[in-house]
């Protein structure tokens, strides 16, 4: 056998084992939810949940790193304050 051979069986192995740890790592997400669910779970659901995962982890990713929000929560709050009544007036 030569170099190129073993490179080949590394590779098929590779693959191998990768497509190994998804199919687990998809079970125990199926798993999960149809104990927490309490019923059984389709393709399409676990598809739309992970969806849905993603789409908030985005928005909270793009919340946290802006910092221009950051000055406008702080600006709103100082105009709430400032136009707040005392009393003393």
């Amino acid at each position: 056998m030569d170099a190129s051979n073993y490179y080949l069986i590394g590779f098929g192995v590779a693959i191998l084992i990768s497509l190994l740890g998804t199919w687990l790592a998809a079970r125990r997400k199926r798993l999960k939810l149809q104990e927490g669910l309490g019923r059984e779970v389709k393709d399409e659901e676990i598809t739309s949940i992970s969806a849905w995962m993603k789409a908030d982890d985005r928005i909270v990713n793009e919340v946290i790193n802006d910092n221009s929000l950051h000055s406008k929560v702080e600006n709103l709050m100082e105009d709430a304050v400032s136009h707040y009544p005392t009393g003393k007036e």
